[in-house]
């Protein structure tokens, strides 16, 4: 008995697009601080956390997607 059949393996494209929220840029301008105080420190601290947060979900999102989509082409 002889079995044959194809060589090649099947290229499986993923049929969606990235998210549109992955693909927002991270602000370039960051917060400056106000003034010499505590609190102005803090301000800036404060927006500079929440803008990494965001920043930082996004982007290991997006790594995520396209380390999915390289394993699926191998």
């Amino acid at each position: 008995m002889i079995t044959s059949g194809c060589s090649t393996k099947v290229q499986i494209k993923p049929n969606e697009n990235y998210q549109e929220n992955q693909l927002t840029l991270c602000p370039v301008t960051l917060p400056r601080l106000a003034g010499p105080t505590g609190n102005d420190f803090d301000a800036a601290l404060t927006a500079y956390r929440q803008m990494y947060t965001d920043c930082a979900a996004r982007h290991n999102a997006l790594v995520g997607n396209i380390r999915q989509r390289k394993d699926l082409a191998q």
